[in-house]
């Protein structure tokens, strides 16, 4: 083995797991070198880029959908095993996580305002540093979780605390921001609220304009700007009680409707700041139900939370129809497994707490601030 040249020992170290090839790090410099490479990471890259990643349905304390076994990180067992340290570590029941992102980071919001930013595969765990008291912090609701990523490295992370207020004629929005790249928390107010989406270094949420329509506003943490990007709802101009959701698929925001009284269910992708007609599906019965999640990597499967059979439901828009009591097997031979029992909610309710978390192509280590 010793005869082997680099480029023989990236081709072997490529065709690990991520967390096989994390721990042969441990073995001696050369493979230190060559894990971290960028080359290696192109060759991992190319050998995997039909696989797909390890993901969950999470809510902010439970894991209730796992798949996991895939070829990308060989994971035996489900991401919600793996956060559980976090209890281990805390000693208690109250970690709530609060914001999910697409570089397998998650922000957990912890009692008296204090806030940690972990990896659960490799158990890394940052503190945050205490809000200073003049920010009044209890005002503040947690919003999410950005990142900064460039060149496939993870370079930074911003944590967002949101007050939403109306001023005069238009909407406000104050945030509270701390920086890993700064190391410190600052107050910033966006001109211009359900769990926003991530992605991309930018925040997503549902939000209501002045004329009472519902839309989509957006921000860019990582831009000098201070104004935010609303955009309408494709169906805006029509009924105001679709039941509405916006997640993310494939690397975009997607919106999905329905209508109770109507047996068809849309699907939206926005793209260059327009919204997209993804797919539109005929039902064989009023729908009924609330979306969960739908699949990171495949915008043909959601999972939504049936309140006439208070269960799990899975729906493929390739076959246009729905399975209840979701317990089965994905088609790649992975583990796709369906936790617990969802809490009953009132059908009032358009929306739900549910976020999706799902590891990434790559393994980041959590950035420190400067000090």
């Amino acid at each position: 083995m010793e005869s082997f040249t680099e480029d023989l020992w990236e081709m072997i170290l490529a065709r690990l797991p991520l967390k096989s090839m994390t721990s042969s790090k441990l073995v001696c410099k050369q493979w230190k070198a060559i894990v971290e490479s960028p080359l290696l990471r192109k060759i991992f890259d190319s050998h995997h880029q039909n696989s797909q990643s390890s993901w969950s349905l999470m809510d902010r304390e439970h894991e209730v959908m796992a798949h996991y076994g895939c070829e990308i990180w060989g994971l035996s067992r489900s991401l919600g095993s793996y956060i559980s340290f976090l209890n281990e570590k805390f000693e208690t029941e109250k970690v709530r996580y609060v914001s999910y992102t697409e570089v397998g980071l998650m922000l957990i919001g912890m009692p008296a305002f204090s806030y940690y930013v972990a990896n659960p595969i490799s158990r890394q765990c940052v503190e945050l540093p205490p809000i200073p008291l003049s920010l009044e912090v209890h005002f503040f609701g947690v919003s999410g979780l950005v990142t900064r990523i460039e060149n496939g490295l993870l370079l930074g992370y911003k944590v967002v605390l949101v007050r939403t207020r109306c001023i005069r004629s238009n909407v406000s929005i104050d945030v509270l921001i701390y920086s890993s790249e700064a190391g410190l928390w600052s107050f910033k107010t966006i001109h211009y609220s359900a769990l926003p989406v991530s992605l991309k270094g930018k925040l997503y949420w549902r939000g209501m304009c002045l004329d009472g329509k519902e839309a989509v506003v957006s921000h860019d943490f990582y831009a000098e700007s201070e104004q935010c990007l609303i955009i309408h709802f494709p169906d805006s101009e029509k009924n105001p009680y679709f039941r509405r959701a916006v997640t993310a698929s494939q690397g975009f925001i997607m919106y999905i409707n329905s209508y109770k009284d109507d047996l068809s269910l849309r699907v939206w992708r926005l793209k260059s700041g327009e919204w997209q007609i993804v797919s539109e599906i005929l039902l064989e019965t009023a729908f009924d139900c609330i979306l969960l999640g739908m699949n990171p990597f495949d915008a043909n499967k959601m999972y939504f939370k049936s309140d006439v059979h208070t269960c799990l439901t899975f729906t493929n828009l390739l076959h246009k129809g729905a399975k209840f009591g979701l317990k089965e097997r994905s088609s790649f031979g992975h583990t796709l497994s369906f936790e617990g029992v969802l809490v009953p909610q009132k059908i009032e309710r358009l929306y739900s707490n549910y976020s999706t978390f799902f590891l990434p192509r790559w393994l980041y280590r959590i950035p420190s601030p400067p000090s």
